[in-house]
């Protein structure tokens, strides 16, 4: 079951969002299928995660919750909270951090998207992505804040 631990971090110009998840996010192995004539779709495993992220998000906050700059460059950061990075011999376990993060950033757009049109992956010019080692709960934090004009 996921939770939300802060109903609402935000400062000035930054927006957060945060949730616990039960499932460790897909690797690109597992997101991503094809069919005999080489189209790539989402797999039933994919489509699931990314619903369950999108809509956990929908049942825990409100549209006074999403940012107001809508056709703005962004900063994104991800950071993702695991315990299964440790081995049984207490050496950090190997993993690709980059691995997963599209389905997710795909999954906090759609849920974006539900409250205005204007939200689109494309306009990330910056994206940060964290890992960092919980004993227990497994959860992401999304980060959203506006890029300065050059």
């Amino acid at each position: 079951m996921s939770e939300i631990l802060n109903r609402k971090m935000v400062t000035s110009n930054e927006y957060c969002y945060f949730m616990h998840i039960d499932k460790v996010p897909l690797s690109i192995n597992h997101i991503y299928s094809q069919n005999k004539s080489g189209r790539r779709f989402l797999t039933k495993e994919a489509k699931s995660f990314k619903h369950f992220i999108k809509y956990t998000l929908l049942a825990n906050y409100t549209k006074d919750e999403i940012p107001k700059y809508t056709n703005m460059s962004l900063h994104i950061s991800l950071f993702l909270f695991r315990e299964d990075l440790i081995c049984k011999n207490g050496k950090i376990r190997k993993m690709d951090i980059s691995n997963s993060i599209k389905l997710i950033e795909d999954a906090f757009f759609d849920f974006l998207n539900n409250f205005s049109d204007n939200f689109d992956d494309s306009k990330v010019n910056e994206l940060c992505i964290r890992r960092k080692i919980v004993m227990k709960n497994r959860a992401i934090l999304f980060k959203v804040s506006p890029l300065p004009l050059r």
